[in-house]
């Protein structure tokens, strides 16, 4: 079968609490590497209407034991990155030092800037956010008290003299040039979506070219690529790669052909037992 990537799932948190914690608990006992949950305020389609995601990855905390757990991803129309910072602090304490960190910048949901009456950026604007949102909570997570920047800052920020982790990993979400520069930049993991409206035929050499440019980035950078996480989340729309054991083992293979070293799939999936068809990967 090849190099195994890590396989995690995104819980869609549109349902009642008792239905979440019994896939969580579910997913954490299967033995999945990692658990997500979205973040948006808006009805989104297909999806519905989502539970806020801070709130609720901090009863996933508790209620999971071993799984990572995280947002994929959070979104910066709506968040201050120093409050988030205190959010993570917290759920890393709660989940006993299990949280992922995801940050996105969120340019294709402007419903999310309705919800909460927000600006709506432009395009240059959100770039250049996105990449302060993310230093600031690197900076605050692993123990510094104080940013600056154009459109953030902050001073006396403690994080406490317990840290679980001395820094909560981050995932960045990007697959322009420029967010993928930023991905190069800071990101522990890179992911990259799928599924949400992308055809099936350009998907795997999308994965390439992107991988490609998040080596040549990170090398810009004086990072090491293969210090670099790559991840790719499927979404609950698009083609059915989850359908059968052969339909899952091609996506996959593809996948890690491509460069990735984790496959996060919407749960419960729209077709097929997911958790039956993974196990050979877990």
């Amino acid at each position: 079968m090849g190099e195994r990537p890590k396989i995690g799932v995104a819980v869609i948190q549109g349902r009642p609490f008792e239905e979440l914690r019994r896939d969580w608990q579910r997913c954490d006992e299967a033995g999945l590497h990692s658990l997500w949950v979205f973040d948006h305020l808006m009805k989104y389609p297909i999806m519905g209407v989502l539970l806020e995601a801070w709130t609720t990855l901090a009863a996933m905390a508790v209620c999971t034991e071993r799984i990572r757990i995280g947002t994929l991803v959070s979104n910066i129309t709506f968040r201050d990155p120093a409050v988030l910072a205190k959010q993570a602090v917290t759920i890393d304490h709660l989940s006993g030092g299990r949280l992922e960190i995801g940050i996105g910048a969120a340019g294709t949901r402007t419903e999310d800037a309705l919800v909460t009456g927000s600006d709506e950026w432009p395009i240059a604007e959100r770039v250049e956010r996105f990449e302060e949102f993310i230093e600031l909570v690197k900076t605050t997570t692993r123990g510094g008290s104080e940013f600056r920047g154009k459109y953030y800052w902050c001073e006396k920020f403690d994080r406490g003299p317990w840290p679980v982790q001395q820094q909560p990993p981050i995932t960045v979400a990007a697959h322009g040039r420029k967010t993928l520069r930023i991905a190069a930049r800071h990101a522990d993991t890179w992911s990259a979506s799928a599924g949400f409206g992308r055809a099936r035929f350009d998907l795997f050499p999308s994965l390439q070219t992107w991988s490609t440019m998040i080596d040549d980035f990170a090398l810009e950078a004086g990072r090491d690529p293969a210090g670099i996480g790559r991840s790719i989340l499927i979404g609950p729309s698009g083609p059915d790669w989850w359908s059968s054991q052969d339909a899952l083992d091609d996506f996959i293979g593809r996948s890690t052909a491509a460069g990735m070293t984790e496959v996060v799939f919407t749960y419960p999936a729209p077709s097929g037992e997911l958790l039956e068809l993974v196990k050979p990967y877990l």
